[in-house]
């Protein structure tokens, strides 16, 4: 297996430096999970409720077309970067990554569901904690260990205590702070059929070695929200013209 593993990475950044090798935004009504609406479509059904967020069909997902592998991909760490940078068809660009962390440090441990995110995800969806505060850009860039909670789990590990923020809990025998609880209905990255998937969420600090993964790890996702007074057609011209650049540097 981890001789498939590194075969297929090494496919990747071979193709992703073919010619044929172009990004394009993909515009889906509130936050579709693959190109089309009808896959929103069916994550609607299936939740019964609309996504909590801010004006939901101003948020896109930006994603990799990488010739023969079929179907859209997400983005190497230095993409996401590059858009959230140079990108003007958007208000922000921002990227998150599912992850699974050992949760330990106040009760027996367990295996949770976490997500990384960039600085400049929450406000893009127009979300805040209803106790304590997201974090900044600045702990994002400088790896602050800092995290939030989902209700749920405030609820029941924690028992719904008014004083959790600042306390410590250890991530993969991390310590991390807790500065703030996240509403109940909140869920991203959203997840077909189920609620409540990810529970904790904390800065993504890319590491220097994912900042070096040009053309490989296509693991991360990308979340834009469009300007004001932009069609989708100029913003997706938009983000061709940043895929061109990350094509050159490639």
């Amino acid at each position: 297996m981890p001789m498939l593993i590194q075969d297929l990475r090494y496919a990747v950044r071979r193709l992703s430096k073919s010619p044929g090798f172009t990004v394009t935004a993909i515009l889906t009504l509130a936050l579709g999970i693959a190109a089309t609406t009808s896959i929103f479509s069916v994550v609607e059904a299936v939740l019964l409720r609309p996504l909590p967020f801010r004006d939901p069909d101003r948020l896109v997902l930006i994603k990799e077309n990488v010739n023969k592998l079929g179907a859209p991909s997400d983005l190497a760490a230095p993409d996401v970067l590059m858009f959230a940078h140079d990108a003007r068809g958007f208000e922000g660009v921002g990227g998150f990554e599912r992850n699974a962390m050992e949760l330990s440090g106040l009760g027996e441990p367990m295996r949770i569901t976490t997500a990384r995110l960039t600085g400049g995800v929450f406000s893009l969806l127009g979300v805040s904690p209803v106790l304590g505060r997201g974090f900044t850009q600045d702990e994002d860039d400088h790896g602050q260990p800092v995290a939030l909670i989902g209700y749920s789990l405030w609820q029941g590990r924690f028992n719904a205590d008014p004083r959790i923020l600042g306390r410590h809990i250890d991530l993969d025998r991390k310590p991390y702070t807790i500065i703030g609880v996240m509403p109940s209905e909140f869920e991203f990255p959203p997840a077909p059929g189920t609620l409540g998937q990810s529970q904790i969420w904390v800065p993504m600090s890319f590491t220097p070695r994912e900042r070096a993964d040009a053309g490989d790890n296509l693991q991360y996702g990308a979340l834009a929200r469009l300007k004001a007074g932009l069609s989708q057609s100029q913003a997706e011209s938009d983000a061709n013209r940043v895929a061109r650049q990350i094509q050159a540097d490639y």
